[in-house]
This record gives structure tokens, sequence and C-alpha cells, in this order.
């Protein structure tokens, strides 16, 4: 089959979002669900506390850049306090990754673990999505980007460090040593100009690059699918295994069965018990890099894992967060007194325009794939078979 060159997919991607159709469309009355501001009045006066003790941006160093960003939200989410957004590539992977939940969030463990997950209710209404496009002033100085979520019950939003452990503390890590050396103490690790005041930025998350070293073994593979560069960080029920190879960790778990053991993790550095094989089958939220280590699992939605990281690496996009600590007040200015401020929010557009479009362009161009599911799933946008054919094609799979 013709492969999807990536050149291609992000092409498409952002001329979909520019030409998609405005979000008046919609029409879900804003009465059945609440508006929701991410600013709270104790939450704001706990983060103004914050800015006074880290202090306004040092007007040597600090000079504002203005950047288009966009969001995926509902309708009743406004503005960027304690949001995640990205520029054109970065969010149209968010809009992409949500159609993957039919699979991702299919068992009890993801529902229950997985943030995306416990998110869905909240931010993944039908109909109701849309993406908003802002122009953002910000301080160039960028700092660590931060997870936003809502809180399950209030929907309010808090921000969490996305990477907090890269570096012990901000003045060993050269992203930020020299750029931030005038409003950090450098007797401190932590410093709240960098976790909570300054845009956040992340450079393709979740693109892992390519690890070095001959393909995993078949036994691997054969059962679903494996992610090498990855180690499971929660503490979960598992079985430990020593003097194993890799191929002998994977075969282990073939032979346990599905009920047994439905995720495993091998790490040779962890010389006595390299081989971990766990009964429940694990959230991606429960993954974290690591350069020598391996997970795997049987489930289909491994594979599908695998593909959304490929999918990650082709629209190579950016992140950013924006907490209220940073952001500038009326006459405040970028670069002297705050970090950053909405300088025109542009234009917002229906998701699921965009999003259909975009699944209209890839059943053209992949159509075997769809037409091979079974009964109806060809055309459910929430079937296995639907997702599975959709992930494939985005990622450049030529079996698709």
């Amino acid at each position: 089959s013709q492969l999807w060159h990536n050149s291609d997919m992000a092409v498409l991607l952002l001329a979909l979002l520019a030409t998609a159709s405005i979000a008046g469309a919609i029409n879900v009355p804003h009465s059945k669900v609440p508006i929701i501001s991410a600013e709270n009045t104790r939450s704001e006066q706990r983060l103004e506390l914050t800015a006074r003790r880290a202090g306004p941006a040092n007007t040597a160093t600090g000079t504002a850049v203005n950047i288009t960003v966009y969001r995926i939200t509902p309708l009743n989410y406004t503005g960027l306090d304690n949001f995640d957004t990205g520029d054109g590539a970065g969010d149209a992977f968010f809009g992409l990754y949500e159609l993957s939940f039919p699979i991702i969030c299919n068992s009890s463990v993801a529902k229950q673990h997985s943030i995306s997950c416990i998110n869905e209710p909240i931010l993944n209404i039908p109909g109701y999505n849309v993406y908003t496009e802002f122009l953002l002033e910000a301080d160039t100085r960028m700092g660590a980007y931060n997870e936003c979520n809502p809180n399950p019950n209030t929907g309010v939003f808090s921000c969490v460090n996305w990477a907090e452990s890269r570096s012990p503390c901000w003045h060993s890590d050269p992203r930020y040593k020299e750029t931030f050396k005038d409003v950090c103490h450098w007797y401190e690790c932590h410093c709240d100009a960098i976790e909570k005041l300054s845009v956040g930025h992340e450079r393709c998350p979740i693109c892992q690059p390519p690890t070095p070293g001959p393909p995993l073994p078949a036994q691997c593979t054969s059962q679903g699918g494996a992610n090498a560069g990855y180690r499971v960080k929660r503490s979960v029920e598992v079985w430990y295994w020593g003097n194993t190879s890799l191929s002998d960790c994977c075969s282990r778990c073939n032979e346990m069965g599905y009920e047994t053991c439905k995720t495993w993790s091998y790490d040779p550095t962890d010389h006595d018990t390299p081989c971990r094989t766990y009964r429940d089958e694990l959230p991606y939220s429960d993954y974290e890099p690591s350069p020598t280590a391996t997970v795997g699992s049987h489930s289909s939605a491994q594979k599908l894992f695998n593909q959304i990281e490929g999918l990650a690496a082709v629209l190579n996009g950016s992140w950013y967060s924006t907490q209220t600590a940073g952001k500038c007040k009326k006459g405040q200015i970028v670069g002297k007194d705050c970090w950053w401020r909405i300088a025109e929010t542009k234009r917002t557009v229906n998701a699921s325009c965009v999003n259909n479009n975009l699944i209209n362009n890839v059943r053209a161009l992949r159509p075997s794939c769809f037409k091979a599911c079974p009964g109806n799933e060809g055309t459910n946008i929430s079937s296995a078979c639907f997702v599975t054919c959709l992930f494939e094609a985005l990622a450049g799979d030529p079996h698709a």
C-alpha cells in the first residue's frame, strides 16, 4: 500500500484546522453543561502569593514573543488559565488521541487510573468539543511543561509538573541554568518561575527516539505489542523473575496466559530481577521513559499505543502550559511585570467537523482496512476495528 508521508500528514491536519466550520453550528445548549472557569478565588489568592515570592520577570532579560496556540476543549471551558495547549501539530495530536479512547479506556484499570480516561466524561463530550485558536504573548523564557487536568468532582483545573524528576535541581538542567539564573535562587532546587509562572513548553513530549540495537524478539510482539524505552512506575501486583533474557521474559508471560500475565516489563540493568510480569493490564499513565527498559502487553491497546507514539513523531508538535500565577493583570507588561497574557482569542471551530474531515480523508486513502471490519464496525468510530484502522493509517502502517 502507499505510505502516507510525514509531511503530507502535517499539511493535511493543519489545513483541516484552517478550513473547519465555525463552532456556532454546535446546538448543545449551555444550560446543560455548567460554565466552569479554571480560576476560583481561593486558588487565585494562593497563586498570587506564589507569584509575589518568585518576583516578576527580570526586565534585563525578559522579552516577549507572540505564539499561536490551539486548544481542544468543551465549550464551557474558556481562556487559558491552568490549561494546556499546543501548536497546530501539537494540539492536532491531542484531538486525534481522544479518538483512541474507545480502546485505550476499555478496561477497569484504565478507567480508575489513567488520567485521560478519568477525564473523558468531563473533557470529551460528544458534539460539544471545539478547537480554539489563541495568540499568546509570552516571556521568551519558557519553563517546565505542566499537565493541567480537572478535578473529577469539581471540574476545576490544576497543574502538575510533567517531568519533575528529569533533573534534581533547576540549575542542573541545561534548559534553565542560564535562562532563569536572574529569577531563581541558586541554593533552592525548585523555582516557581520555572514551574508555575513562565509558560511551560515541551517539544513532542511522547516522541521516543529509536531504540538502538536489534528488533524486539518475536516472542515479545506475537501476543500484543511492546514499547522499548519505557518502564512501569506504579507499585502494582507483580511477579519478579531473575536470570532471564528479554525473549525468555516475553515467553514466560505468553505461557502464563492472559488471565495471569497481561503486562510484562524487562530491564537488564536490574540484575537480580530484570523480568517482571503483572496480572493487570496497566494504563499508559503508569509508564515512564527509561532508556534501558521495555514494557509489553497482551492487549491490542499496546499496539495502538505504539501507533499513537508513531503519530506523535509524525506530527512532531509542541505542547504549552499556562498557569494563573504567571498571568498578566490589566496594565501589566509581559517580560517586566508578568509572564503571559492572551493577546487575542482568534477563532473557535467545531472539533467534530475537523475530526470528521480527517477521518474521511483517511478512509478514502486506505479503504480496504475499514471495509474488512466485521458488521458495521468499519463506520462506527467507537469500534476497536475502526480505531485500529484509523491509527494504523495515521502512523503510516503499510499493512493498513
